[in-house]
């Protein structure tokens, strides 16, 4: 029997297979990134439309949905809801990371996981302590340190990369919802089937046919898109959060040496000032809200 190509990562203990996954979903969204960049001008919402519609086909062999039921669920209005924030925050993101350096694109994106903080506190009512509220805090001036306001020009694609985080930390709301009672395959169906429409829509008054030389990276765009939400799903669910979300953070090197030898862009030291701050409270709030869950399930056992 040949020896499948996944043998070695199931010769893994849980946490080297959760962050060998994590690490191939930092590739996946890097490239991702890259292809979307290489894809202007082709407007962003033509840009999104594309990547759903190579997303619906590529995911609908795994699709095990009853038959009559695609659009009669009972949370559909669940499902718009989120397919409506995430084409708002990708029409964002897809738009300001073909304008801005790419390593402050992805450093500023780091903030997402202080607006999903923000957003269950405000509509599921979680408690959080004073430890995290800093961590949370500390965060946001990560950004600042990253934007500098007053000292330096602040462009309407840097504010729309926080406009994205902000966005994204709202649909994570409904996922958060959806994820208990629906398979990730259903979420991810509705997701590209949704935004297909609303991509549509907003790419017709913007159309430009790709040429020949689109046609690799619109391909990059649909396959690393759709890899990079399964290899982050794969590792979330082996290891613990806070021993794979650190591998995340590989994105920055990644796209600041994409940015350096393909478009001359270089990094200023605020960025790298600032994407430590950030990372840094990010991770604090990933391992205490890993060790309050343990405790938990110590106190329900």
């Amino acid at each position: 029997m040949q020896p499948s190509l996944l043998s070695p990562i199931r010769g893994m203990t849980a946490p080297a297979r959760g962050a060998a996954w994590m690490i191939a979903a930092a590739v996946a969204f890097s490239l991702m990134t890259w292809a979307i960049r290489e894809l202007a001008p082709i407007a962003a919402s033509e840009v999104i439309f594309l990547r759903s519609l190579l997303g619906l086909f590529l995911v609908l062999p795994w699709l095990r949905l009853p038959e009559g039921r695609l659009l009669r669920r009972p949370r559909i209005g669940i499902f718009c809801l989120r397919a409506g924030f995430s084409y708002a925050a990708m029409l964002a993101w897809f738009y300001a990371i073909q304008h801005v350096v790419l390593a402050d694109g992805v450093a500023l994106q780091f903030t997402l996981p202080l607006f999903t903080i923000l957003f269950a506190i405000l509509i599921f009512k979680e408690p959080v302590g004073f430890r995290r509220w800093t961590a949370t805090v500390i965060g946001f001036a990560g950004a600042l340190i990253i934007i500098r306001p007053g000292f330096t020009a602040i462009d309407g694609a840097t504010v729309l990369v926080i406009v994205s985080a902000a966005l994204y930390g709202a649909a994570n709301m409904a996922v958060r919802y959806l994820s208990r009672r629906e398979q990730a395959q259903t979420l991810v169906f509705y997701l590209h089937a949704l935004t297909l429409p609303l991509a549509l829509g907003g790419a017709i008054p913007y159309w430009i046919w790709p040429g020949w030389a689109d046609v690799p990276w619109i391909i990059v765009l649909g396959v690393t898109g759709t890899l990079a939400h399964y290899c982050f799903a794969r590792s979330m669910a082996i290891a613990d959060a806070s021993v794979v979300m650190p591998f995340d953070y590989l994105r920055l090197p990644m796209l600041a040496a994409v940015g350096y030898l393909a478009y001359d862009e270089q990094a200023t030291v605020w960025t790298w000032v600032g994407a430590l701050v950030i990372c840094s409270s990010t991770f604090y709030i990933v391992r205490r809200e890993s060790q309050i869950a343990r405790a938990a399930e110590r106190d329900r056992a």
